[in-house]
């Protein structure tokens, strides 16, 4: 999976809404400003008379008038609340996105230990280059989008926490040779976690 292809798809939609309000802003100005014009002509005014800056006591009364009423305000709720709640769940595919591809990875490690007890012959380079490779770049990719939105909740972090322990358990470590580099590796994985989200899983696996 590619993280940065869907972080583009992500902000391109955000760059599509936004361009969409801009417009709209944009065309109700003109219309206000056409209304203007014809009230000046209808009134004997100028444009630039009518459109001057208005007096500091108009405009307080003004704000007291458009203040929003309680309907108004639970309006503006709802909409920050719906906001919240999409960007949450962008973020929870972001972290299971990364769950999933860790879980692939430790999985490619046991398979190499099995595959290594049957046949004896396929060396730790090889097997570091056809397995390991392009799987640690979508994960790195992925682990610097999460870096940058840390805003995870407590129940998510519980499920990453269950998720990666299961899948720890099913390997037997010692069978890991200690100057195996993707040990190195998941190492760097699990501090990673420890540190951003609070997950300790060290004593599981070290």
């Amino acid at each position: 999976m590619d993280s940065s292809s869907d972080n583009f798809d992500y902000v391109f939609q955000l760059i599509k809404v936004l361009g969409s309000e801009c417009r709209a802003n944009r065309q109700e100005s003109d219309k206000i400003e056409s209304i203007l014009r014809r009230l000046a002509k209808q009134s004997g005014l100028s444009y630039d008379q009518l459109s001057e800056k208005v007096s500091e006591n108009t405009r307080q009364k003004y704000d007291e008038v458009s203040a929003p009423d309680s309907t108004d305000k639970l309006i503006l709720e709802n909409y920050s609340l719906i906001y919240e709640i999409e960007l949450q769940e962008y973020l929870n595919r972001r972290i299971w996105s990364l769950i999933q591809e860790i879980v692939e990875h430790l999985n490619s490690i046991r398979g190499f230990i099995i595959e290594r007890k049957v046949t004896g012959t396929q060396t730790i380079d090889y097997y570091i280059q056809d397995k390991f490779d392009l799987k640690m770049e979508q994960l790195r990719r992925s682990n610097e989008s999460l870096q940058d939105t840390k805003r995870v909740t407590r129940d998510k972090l519980t499920a990453i926490y269950d998720e990666i322990r299961i899948v720890l358990g099913q390997i037997n470590w010692d069978d890991v040779p200690s100057n195996f580099k993707e040990r190195e590796r998941i190492f760097q994985i699990l501090l990673q976690l420890k540190d951003s989200y609070g997950v300790d899983l060290m004593k599981t696996v070290f």
